[in-house]
């Protein structure tokens, strides 16, 4: 280029370094807000995850609200975010174009200039015309490859971050329910598809107060029964009553402010101690939050985290046993105070002493209220009122455990096969 003509290289030199000064500047903007961009990608998705994974404990709460906030804060954020992004890569590729043009512009007046001086040649001129046009397309070209490279990036540092770190039915009656009624399974049946009946036609009664457990094999119902019960799954045929109200009549608010769950795996989302406990009511003040966790025999091992009721715990609750996830569950359901509390397998996950931890704390918080639970511990069962025994969808035995202990018949194979295994 210097030997066609030393003066207007020089100009074309200066013409595109200022050119590629404006890229540099604009690029670093582009890549600190790709950063940005991509973690609130990652936030969303989180949050999305954990109202996924959580769905259950959330049609379960009458206060869904906060979740819903926190959603609708990351989307927000994102979508401002994904804005400025594209705003920067606009701007970009409009100054780089309109650049170009005012580069092509100059070094075509210069080039006249200096034909009329003598100095320069058409030749010559056209030769560096062409030589503009293509080193402009080529740096046009590279600023666009440059903003999808720098995503791709900003999504694989995330990567490598993350790699090295240690059926509901939407409306009903507001009807207020007495719960001082037994509930009442009436002709109930469910079924799945034609080929996969859930639950075969099944009347029974839960007295007021009571300790119910459901046992059975696996895939026998009893899951099935649970989620009838909570408005998951509404029934094919027969109703399900509290005293004389079928529940189907019932809003899905009214219904879930009568059930507490605590199920195997308790949700435990991105947040502190004290707004996973404040789930189970989001008006509970800070007082009733201790006095639920001290009844969960949570209190003591939360104090002992690095920041006690505000630590901040990782998605699934990461960096706490199982037994203390699931005491934290109970001190949400505690501080629901629902008058039926449902149970779905709440140690069965869990060693022996952590299962005992738990155990103390569902056998106090059951005292004051109806509990149906769902258990494959047979030995569990010997301090229910009734224990349900389903096979195969069916309601097979029903009574209490020395009752059914007295018979030959599914509930004594079960305890026996347990304690031989």
């Amino acid at each position: 280029m210097l030997w066609l003509n030393v003066q207007f290289a020089l100009v074309l030199i200066i013409v595109n370094g200022c050119l590629q000064c404006i890229n540099v500047f604009i690029n670093r903007r582009l890549k600190a807000q790709s950063n940005r961009l991509q973690a609130s990608k990652a936030i969303l998705s989180e949050r999305f995850m954990e109202i996924v994974h959580g769905s259950l404990l959330i049609k379960m709460s009458p206060k869904t609200r906060y979740l819903q906030q926190k959603y609708e804060q990351g989307a927000t954020e994102l979508v401002s975010d994904t804005t400025t992004y594209s705003g920067l890569a606009a701007i970009k590729d409009g100054i780089n174009a309109f650049s170009g043009f005012i580069g092509f512009g100059g070094l075509l007046v210069a080039g006249v200039l200096l034909i009329a001086h003598g100095s320069l040649d058409i030749g010559t001129l056209m030769a560096f015309i062409q030589l503009q046009f293509n080193i402009s397309f080529v740096l046009v070209q590279l600023g666009t490859q440059y903003s999808q490279v720098i995503q791709g990036i900003s999504g694989a540092k995330r990567i490598r971050d993350f790699l090295t770190e240690l059926p509901e039915k939407e409306q009903g009656k507001e009807l207020r329910i007495t719960t001082q009624k037994e509930i009442s399974f009436n002709d109930v049946s469910f079924q799945f598809d034609r080929s996969n009946q859930g639950i075969k036609t099944t009347s029974l009664t839960i007295p007021i107060g009571q300790n119910v457990s459901i046992v059975g094999a696996s895939g026998s119902g009893k899951s099935t029964v649970l989620k009838l019960l909570l408005g998951l799954y509404r029934p094919t045929s027969g109703t399900i009553t509290i005293g004389n109200v079928d529940l189907e009549e019932v809003s899905p608010t009214i219904r879930n402010e009568l059930m507490s769950l605590v199920s195997q795996e308790p949700f435990i989302f991105h947040g502190t101690v004290e707004e996973n406990i404040r789930f189970g009511n989001m008006k509970g003040t800070i007082d009733q939050i201790y006095e639920a966790a001290k009844q969960a025999y949570a209190h003591n091992f939360i104090m002992e985290l690095p920041h006690g009721y505000q630590t901040l715990l990782g998605k699934g609750g990461a960096g706490l046993s199982g037994g203390q996830k699931q005491r934290i569950a109970i001190a949400r359901a505690i501080l629901k105070s629902a008058p039926i509390l449902l149970l779905d397998e709440a140690t069965s996950a869990l060693d022996e002493e952590s299962s005992t931890s738990v155990r103390l704390a569902l056998n106090q918080f059951m005292k004051s209220r109806t509990t149906v639970s769902i258990t494959h511990k047979i030995d569990e069962t010997k301090n229910s009122d009734l224990v349900l025994v389903f096979d195969d969808g069916k309601l097979i035995q029903y009574g209490s455990p020395v009752t059914l202990m007295k018979q030959q018949g599914k509930y004594r194979s079960l305890y026996e096969a347990y304690h031989t295994s």
